[in-house]
Formats: structure tokens, C-alpha cells, sequence
């Protein structure tokens, strides 16, 4: 891995930390986050404070864009694009339009959602995936069914596979239930 990559991975990192603490701070503002008392979010401080992290971050970190995104109680409450898509053509970020690739990034708020769940008691961790699979199922190739914590571990059984980066154009681009339906990895 080049200097530069791991450089954007670690704003990438960064840049996720404050996502999950705005949200787990359920609504402090970053101005607010020394007080005692949650104040209500606000769209006008996120984006001063942004305003100001971006630029400082891009300029020490050596990225040339990056996308915030503020959701709560699932609806979208702050959106802005910091830098450029398109460093030779000044094309500017837009939180609509720029694709960014999350990479390894997305395993952790996807372990983090299958943890609360568990945590709710709404599924088990040794279930069998297949139970919870809609539009197609995994093959039974071992003694034991796959489980949801084989995925958590990576001990599911997945042949190394670059889902999702083999694209050449947005449209081309396939979600991972889809793509698995019809392109199942090998087993065992």
C-alpha cells in the first residue's frame, strides 16, 4: 500500500469517528461536545465546524475530497461535499453525485448494526445466515451450517473477492445481495 493511500484511509478512519459521534452523542453539536448536557443538533454548527475541519484535515492528511453525511431517525439532516472528485478538471465533491469507495470502512457499521440487534435479542449469532437470506442462499459445503459470527470473524468460507470494484461505470456497479445470487464465490 502506498503512503498515499493509507494517508486517505486514515482521514477516512477519522472522518467516520466524527460521524459516529455526532450520532452517539445523539445530537451534540462538535461545539458542544465538552459540555455536560446535550444541546440540539444544528445544521448551521455542523457545517461551521466542517467548514473548518475539512480544509485543515485535506491539506494535513493529503486528500483531495471527501463527502459528510449526517442521518438521523433516518432522514438526511446535513449533506456537503469538502474538496475536489476531479483534481485536473476542478470538478468539486458533491455529496449526490461523487462516489467514494468505503472499502473496509462499511465492516464496521455493518458488524456495529448486527451487534445492536443481537443485543435486542432479534437474532442469534449462531443462527444459520441462510435463515435470514431473502433473494438467494448460501451452499452447505461444511459440517456445520455458516453462522452469522463466521461472517463477524471472516470464517465464512469466502474465497478472497474484490465485489463491487470491478466496474468500469457507476451503472455497472452491482449490490452485494445481487451479485452474490449470481455470482457465489467458490467453497471449501
Amino acid at each position: 500500500m502506498c503512503v498515499r493511500q493509507r494517508r486517505m484511509n486514515r482521514g477516512t478512519a477519522c472522518l467516520s469517528m466524527i460521524g459516529i459521534g455526532l450520532l452517539l452523542n445523539d445530537g451534540v453539536g462538535p461545539a458542544q461536545c465538552g459540555d455536560q448536557s446535550p444541546a440540539p443538533l444544528d445544521a448551521k454548527d455542523v457545517e461551521s465546524f466542517l467548514g473548518k475541519f475539512f480544509p485543515e484535515q485535506m491539506v494535513k492528511l493529503h486528500f483531495p475530497g471527501a463527502v459528510f453525511v449526517l442521518v438521523k431517525d433516518g432522514k438526511v439532516r446535513f449533506a456537503k461535499g469538502y474538496g475536489y472528485a476531479d483534481l485536473q478538471n476542478k470538478r468539486p465533491v458533491s455529496p449526490d453525485r461523487t462516489a467514494f469507495r468505503v472499502a473496509s470502512v462499511s465492516k464496521l457499521f455493518t458488524a456495529t448494526a448486527v451487534m445492536q440487534l443481537w443485543e435486542k435479542r432479534k437474532i442469534n449469532l449462531n443462527d444459520d445466515v441462510n435463515r435470514y437470506l431473502k433473494s438467494f442462499h448460501l451452499p452447505n459445503n461444511y459440517p456445520k451450517p455458516v453462522a452469522i459470527h463466521d461472517l463477524l470473524t471472516h470464517t465464512g468460507g469466502f474465497d478472497e473477492q474484490f465485489i463491487g470494484k470491478a466496474a468500469r461505470t457507476p451503472s455497472e456497479i452491482i449490490s452485494l445481495g445481487p451479485y452474490l445470487a449470481r455470482r457465489m464465490p467458490p467453497w471449501g
